[in-house]
Parts: structure tokens; C-alpha cells; sequence
């Protein structure tokens, strides 16, 4: 049975590393995600990974597709993460930049609570956050 006909959609979710398990992942995914915080470390890390990303879609996986970068722990009072943005628009370009994931402290508290933070409070900043970043990849693949 192909898997793929079960399910709307299957989540892989690996370690921020360059290894077998992330390379299995893209040989194995449509559609590429990646989270990152907007400091200047993550850039390397991102340009690293979009090496990996562009070798496997030029070879074992012609399919695959960057469908986004997300912003996450988001301070939009801190200007240095606007910079990191900004250079990772320029060189993926502005519609690759996906709504962003805000600090919040609920996230932490809903872990805590071992409760999903739309259960936990659903009227807080990344709740709200979660559910436009949601709503705006249902829309790209639905494009695609």
C-alpha cells in the first residue's frame, strides 16, 4: 500500500544536522520547511543545509521543493533579527520568507503542561502566530 494515499500529509521532522537521516528525509519529501532564529549563526547553518537541500533535488529527488523558511523565537523589537531576515530574503528570495513564529512564553508553558499550545491558550501570540503560518502553507501547497 503507498503510503502517500493514506495520508494528507507526512511530517518528518529531524535534528538540525547534516547527516543520513536528514539526507533520507529530502530523498524521501515534496516539500522542504525550514525553521531557523534570526541570528547571524543561523545563516551558515541555512547555507549548509541549502547545499544539501540543491544536491539532492538536482539528483535523487528532482520533485523536491523549498516551500518555505520560518522565522521562529521572533523579537520584532530586535533589529538584528530584521537584518537576518532581510539576507536570507535576498539570497531564497521574499516569497520563500514564511510568517514568522513571535516569542511568547506559552509555548514554553504549554510544554510544561505537556498540552498542545492551541489547547493551552489559544488566543496567545504564537497560537495565533501557528495558525496564519498554518493557513499560509496550506495555501503554497495547494499552488503548487
Amino acid at each position: 500500500m503507498n503510503s502517500k494515499l493514506s495520508f494528507d500529509f507526512i511530517i518528518i521532522d529531524t535534528a538540525p544536522s547534516l547527516d543520513n537521516l536528514l539526507i533520507n528525509a529530502l530523498v524521501a519529501s515534496d516539500f522542504v520547511l525550514i525553521p531557523f532564529q534570526p541570528h547571524f549563526l543561523s545563516i551558515e547553518g541555512i547555507r549548509a543545509l541549502a547545499r544539501v537541500f540543491f544536491r539532492i533535488a538536482s539528483t535523487e529527488n528532482p520533485n523536491l521543493k523549498l516551500l518555505g523558511l520560518i522565522p521562529v523565537m521572533l523579537n520584532l523589537r530586535i533589529h538584528h533579527q530584521s537584518r537576518v531576515t532581510e539576507n536570507l530574503s535576498t539570497n531564497f528570495g521574499r516569497e520563500k520568507i514564511l510568517p514568522g513564529i513571535r516569542v511568547d512564553i506559552k509555548v514554553v508553558e504549554a510544554f510544561e503542561h505537556r498540552m498542545p499550545l492551541r489547547f493551552y491558550a489559544p488566543t496567545s501570540r504564537a497560537s495565533q502566530d501557528f495558525k496564519f503560518l498554518s493557513n499560509e502553507i496550506l495555501n503554497r501547497i495547494n499552488l503548487l
